[in-house]
């Protein structure tokens, strides 16, 4: 094959033989199980739809916008509603 011009090659010296790979003969772990973009995000929503659903801790956490993983809460992640500072009347 080395030093012939491209246009003399035909189809099938070009082209392996992959004829042996068939889903139904290769394992499990070979298929595409990757999700798109957009299912990714369905997917995670319907996760996070159902944790509330059945008032898991893990959803009820999401709902009310707190840390879902054990994090501490004490000083990190001071955000959302604000409490007003009030001045002292008189004096």
């Amino acid at each position: 094959m080395r030093g012939t011009k491209y246009s003399r090659i035909s189809k099938e010296e070009v082209v392996p033989d992959r004829s042996y790979l068939y889903l139904d003969s290769l394992p499990l772990f070979t298929h595409f199980f990757q999700l798109l973009s957009t299912a990714v995000d369905n997917k995670l929503r319907e996760d996070l739809e159902r944790l509330k659903k059945i008032r898991l801790h893990r959803g009820l956490r999401h709902y009310w916008g707190l840390r879902v993983r054990g994090q501490h809460t004490k000083t990190t992640g001071r955000k959302g509603r604000t409490v007003g500072v009030s001045k002292k009347k008189g004096g």
